[in-house]
């Protein structure tokens, strides 16, 4: 027996009426009915649009007369009918259609097979003057293996992701038609088996995007797998695959690769420019992404010594003799045991440099650094012979610093500073060359002479202070906090 309210709202819908609730306020709380028309739209009289459809797969056939036809699978999300029953689709290849007496009886077959309950074929020529908005969603992998369709797929992408960040005069080196190239982030990527593999680039600047793009070489195994490839390498190896160069957001480029390794490097298309990017590499079959790293260590000694037979490699006799001119000046400033400190030694070098370009390392706290350097008995002092060791040292950086600055005398740009520092004797990690660009950088991105020799001063104070204490040559020491403090204190 239907209740009062139920044979007033079926003679409402058989009337097709407003109805109202006498018993309620006419307020927004109050119950109204009201039956819309439904919506089903014919489109190209071939296709009911009554909901949303899924794109499932891509295949192509070739008819009796050798054409080769693209078609594209769509699955009804709210049906769930066999191929071969009456369906919202009634154009080519759909399950009434005459399209399929083109093909064999073979080929008709696996295309059906291919089919699940709600699916159905449609040419790729309808697909697109039926269809005026694609929408794609992205499935993670724990995503994708919940669902139901996904599950009976022979092929999943594989991911691997890599962040990082393009940053001056450390890793923003600029595209490869510029000699800073090589300081990029370097990713190795390892494929083990031939697959296709799909490489994209996000930058994380919205506001102003930098124009970016990626490059890659094959790797030819005459490197170790973790150092970083140097300037060299690219001089002489042409490059496997480049991607176009944009302002956009992200850059992605589609590729087949053999089994082996080659070297991915995400850049800017100019150099200096700073930004945050993500690298994803998806491929179908196994492959791993790594990160190469430069390994810090000494190439040279940076502060060799002077010995009693000092030739020509690191400054000469010449030079030497050419030092021995200041004992004079030195005398006067020295105290009884023919010792100085810092502040003579300001006084001694800006009476010893020759012009106002190399009197810039006459700063007292590059003295600082000096004696911090040479002095082993903590007085604060060094000796003539000292001095001269200081000055012959002087001279062959600035001999180093003279050829990273050809094009403008005296300024140093800070994406050569790692090669720069390389001739003297440093190889340095990324890291650390990120914290010695923040310390000596300049607001118009270049170093100065007394940057660079102070930079050379103070990792050579470093590097001297951790071979002190490194009594078990695996570059791993442990030290007690007094004598953490004082080294630190000592750079």
């Amino acid at each position: 027996m239907a209740s009062k309210y139920e044979r007033i709202l079926s003679d409402c819908r058989a009337r097709n009426v407003l109805w109202e609730d006498p018993d309620f306020p006419a307020i927004q709380s109050s119950v109204f009915y009201y039956q819309t028309a439904p919506l089903n739209q014919n489109i190209s009289r071939n296709l009911t649009l009554h909901n949303t459809f899924r794109l499932s797969s891509l295949d192509k056939v070739k008819t009796l007369m050798g054409d080769l036809v693209q078609l594209i699978c769509l699955k009804d999300t709210f049906s769930s009918k066999p191929f071969g029953d009456k369906t919202h689709f009634l154009g080519d290849w759909s399950p009434t259609s005459k399209t399929w007496e083109r093909v064999s009886q073979v080929e008709r077959a696996r295309l059906v097979r291919l089919l699940a309950p709600g699916e159905f074929w449609m040419s790729f020529c309808d697909f697109v003057e039926i269809f005026t908005m694609m929408e794609v969603v992205y499935l993670d992998t724990e995503t994708a293996n919940d669902e139901e369709m996904l599950k009976s797929r022979p092929l999943h992408w594989k991911m691997k992701m890599h962040q990082g960040q393009w940053k001056r005069g450390v890793t923003a080196g600029g595209c490869r038609n510029h000699e800073s190239f090589h300081i990029n982030p370097q990713l190795l990527i390892s494929v083990q088996e031939q697959q296709d593999l799909v490489v994209a680039l996000n930058q994380h600047t919205a506001v102003e995007p930098k124009v970016i793009g990626f490059t890659m070489y094959t790797w030819d195994g005459d490197y170790g797998l973790s150092e970083c490839l140097q300037k060299d390498f690219f001089k002489n190896h042409v490059s496997f695959l480049n991607s176009d160069y944009g302002n956009t957001r992200h850059v992605s480029y589609h590729t087949h690769l053999d089994a082996g390794h080659y070297v991915l490097i995400p850049t800017t298309y100019e150099p200096a420019e700073e930004a945050h990017f993500t690298v994803r590499i998806l491929g179908t079959g196994a492959f791993r992404l790594s990160c190469l790293e430069t390994q810090t260590m000494i190439l040279l000694d940076p502060f060799p010594a002077l010995k009693s037979s000092e030739g020509a490699e690191r400054g000469g006799g010449q030079k030497v003799k050419s030092v021995c001119q200041y004992e004079p000046v030195y005398m006067q400033l020295a105290d009884e045991n023919k010792t100085i400190n810092c502040f003579e030694l300001h006084e001694l070098l800006e009476a010893c440099l020759p012009n106002d370009y190399i009197k810039g390392c006459a700063n007292i706290d590059i003295c600082r650094q000096v004696i911090a350097l040479q002095d082993r008995s903590g007085s604060g002092r060094i000796t003539f012979q000292q001095f001269k060791t200081f000055m012959v040292n002087l001279k062959a950086w600035q001999g180093v610093f003279k050829m990273y600055t050809k094009e403008k005398a005296g300024i140093l740009r800070a994406e050569r500073l790692r090669d720069a520092l390389c001739d003297i004797g440093f190889q340095l990690s990324t890291d650390i060359m990120n914290c010695l660009i923040q310390r000596y950088i300049r607001k118009d991105g270049t170093l100065r002479l007394s940057d660079f020799v102070s930079a050379v001063i103070h990792l050579t104070t470093a590097f001297n202070q951790f071979h002190l204490k490194n009594y078990s040559q695996v570059n791993v020491i442990e030290v007690h906090l007094h004598d953490w403090i004082k080294s630190i204190l000592s750079c």
